[in-house]
């Protein structure tokens, strides 16, 4: 399946997988830590192509992993680690959210997964307070304004005419909002992960969440 692979898939893989959908080969793709693999691609008939097109997109798949690792390495040292403190934990019950299924069976393969996995939530109360969510904006928009500053302070200049800095684009990155970052990662260990958990389930260590 599709969802199984990294996000970022490039328009090189979907003409590959076009191309092996009319050839008829079924490709099974390595998961690269631990798991089965995973069928991405079954039809029955045959093609003499198949083992060219078989490594050609083996090293297509190959290339967007190693690309997905290096992504997820980048984000771990570009964010913080915390030690989890049950006192600022917050406590998820079923009072606080507003449920409804979308059908056993039709909410994607984590659904095998997770407990309540059909199910969509939304909370009855925001998880988040107007001012937490004005001070993120608020560091984004300085990080953004010191971004244009400096660009222009420098004269700097994209080599590609079609290329657009994250401060040219109205983006801030995360990671360069020591603040935003800080609250973020407290944020998640003490808010959304119990959230989510209260919802889907820990997981276990066959199928982690």
């Amino acid at each position: 399946m599709l969802s199984k692979l990294p996000r970022q898939l490039n328009f090189e893989v979907l003409l590959c997988l076009s191309f092996l959908w009319g050839h008829g080969q079924a490709f099974t793709a390595k998961p690269s830590q631990g798991g089965n693999p995973t069928t991405i691609l079954s039809v029955t008939s045959e093609s003499t192509e198949a083992p060219a097109i078989a490594e050609k997109f083996e090293a297509i798949l190959r290339s967007v992993t190693e690309e997905h690792e290096e992504e997820v390495l980048a984000g771990f040292q570009s964010f913080q680690t915390t030690t989890k403190n049950d006192d600022q934990v917050s406590v998820w019950t079923d009072d606080d959210f507003i449920s409804r299924s979308v059908g056993v069976g039709y909410a994607g393969p984590d659904e095998q997964i997770l407990s309540r996995g059909d199910e969509v939530f939304q909370t009855v109360a925001p998880v988040f307070s107007k001012e937490e969510c004005e001070t993120i904006v608020a560091e984004a928009r300085k990080i953004i304004t010191e971004g244009l500053e400096r660009e222009k302070k420098n004269n700097e200049q994209n080599e590609d005419e079609f290329a657009r800095t994250n401060s040219q684009l109205g983006e801030a990155r995360v990671s360069t909002m020591p603040q935003t970052n800080e609250w973020l990662t407290n944020a998640m260990r003490d808010k959304l992960l119990p959230l989510l958990e209260s919802r889907f389930g820990s997981g276990d260590d066959s199928n982690p969440i």
